[in-house]
């Protein structure tokens, strides 16, 4: 799956909605894929319960659980499973 660059996706928050883009660099890292990179887990688990698209790769085909793996988090993989990583990439 392929979304340009501008394209924005809407994360609500109890009180108020949150605008990001869906592909933010030029390596094409969506916010989820950067969160996972940077071992955000607060924030890779709040993109992921706002349904973020989890199959995005960036420039390099790394998909975020291929991040979040790195690091060694099982409770932010086993969410990304939950919401249908691939597996096979």
């Amino acid at each position: 799956m392929y979304i340009s660059r501008g394209t924005f996706c809407r994360v609500s928050q109890t009180t108020s909605v949150v605008i990001v883009p869906l592909v933010i660099c030029a390596s094409g890292m969506t916010p989820l894929n950067m969160a996972c990179n940077r071992r955000n887990t607060t924030i890779a688990k709040m993109f992921i319960t706002a349904n973020a698209f989890v199959n995005l790769a960036d420039a390099t085909g790394n998909l975020p659980l291929h991040y979040i793996a790195r690091c060694g988090d099982v409770h932010v993989a086993r969410l990304l499973l939950e919401a249908g990583t691939y597996l096979d990439k």
